[in-house]
């Protein structure tokens, strides 16, 4: 096989690995769009529910401590007794780990396509940019 022939297959392999990753992260991008329309109503029901026994509490709540000098201090406290800072954070978390699992599957799919190609290298450096391990705890 001459230069020339060594050339062409290279550039019928690249072109081959430029239709995938296009495909893949058109894939990944109408994901995302989903994704986010999806997270988007979530946290509106979410907040909705989240403050609706404070919301039916304020107008009592007024009335029982407009007088007092602490009022600011009484209604954050009761804002923390509803424990909105850590619901948040579980929330966060919930979204994120939704998140990183299916880019970890993203991930998997795609180092699995790019071997059918035969770019076995694809793995390592795809593992080592993700932070993720093989079965044998190697990046």
């Amino acid at each position: 096989m001459d230069l020339e022939d060594s050339l062409q297959e290279q550039a019928k392999s690249l072109a081959s690995t430029a239709k995938l990753f296009k495909s893949k992260f058109d894939e990944l991008d109408t994901w995302l769009d989903g994704h986010i329309g999806s997270i988007n109503e979530r946290i509106e029901r979410w907040v909705s529910e989240m403050f609706k026994p404070l919301r039916g509490e304020v107008s009592r709540f007024i009335d029982e401590n407009i007088e007092r000098e602490n009022v600011n201090a009484l209604w954050k406290r009761r804002v923390k007794d509803e424990g909105i800072d850590r619901k948040i954070e579980e929330l966060c978390k919930e979204l994120s780990d939704e998140v990183r699992s299916h880019l970890e599957e993203f991930s998997r799919q795609l180092t699995v396509e790019f071997e059918m190609l035969g770019n076995s290298k694809w793995r390592d450096r795809n593992n080592i940019i993700l932070g993720t391990r093989n079965e044998h705890g190697n990046a």
